[in-house]
């Protein structure tokens, strides 16, 4: 378990136990959520899928708050299902964010038009190629790509896969470099 793991889960337990840590916490990821659902234009009519939310679905959860939209979020660990599912209700989101036990690569994104994935996912590569190659063209998809200097406790996509995105919007200040956004629809005209 690499200390970047090993920091998360401490983190995701203070926050399921101590609920002002996870408004405290929440802060971090503030600014990130905001650039995303101005990246992809996210509003109440969108549904939501998030990839890898943890025992603490921060993301999902704030795109739901800040939006309106309905948001599903799963993760493939289902040891973290039972505190994510009251981390939700923590957040009195229990009407806007579902939690389910699913993997990436088995999940159907055709009922939903924006997949959002978390940094932590792996393998990135083959979730990314199977959720692009299945997904509607209209439906955006959001990667987080790390800092060059944490890149290697992440599964990352080459520097060429990440060049084809439709847009990106960079972060400062975080372990976040960026978030990159591909709509097939997009690079299809791109390419015409």
């Amino acid at each position: 378990m690499s200390i970047i793991t090993y920091c998360t889960k401490l983190c995701e337990q203070a926050c399921c136990t101590i609920p002002p840590c996870a408004y405290v916490f929440g802060w971090y990821y503030q600014s990130v959520i905001e650039r995303e659902i101005a990246l992809c234009q996210m509003n109440v009519h969108d549904r939501v899928l998030c990839i890898g939310g943890g025992a603490t679905p921060f993301s999902a959860c704030l795109f739901a708050a800040k939006t309106g939209a309905h948001v599903t979020v799963i993760d493939k660990e289902s040891s973290v299902i039972s505190q994510a599912t009251k981390f939700v209700k923590l957040m009195h989101l229990e009407d806007h964010v579902t939690v389910l036990h699913q993997n990436g690569l088995e999940v159907c994104p055709t009922h939903f038009s924006v997949i959002h994935i978390a940094m932590q996912v792996t393998p990135l590569d083959r979730i990314k190629d199977y959720l692009y190659n299945s997904m509607a063209n209209t439906t955006r998809l959001i990667i987080r790509q790390p800092k060059t200097r944490i890149k290697g406790h992440y599964s990352v996509l080459e520097e060429s896969e990440y060049a084809k995105a439709t847009a990106a919007v960079a972060h400062s200040g975080k372990m976040i470099a960026a978030s990159i956004l591909f709509v097939k629809q997009l690079q299809n005209e791109h390419l015409a």
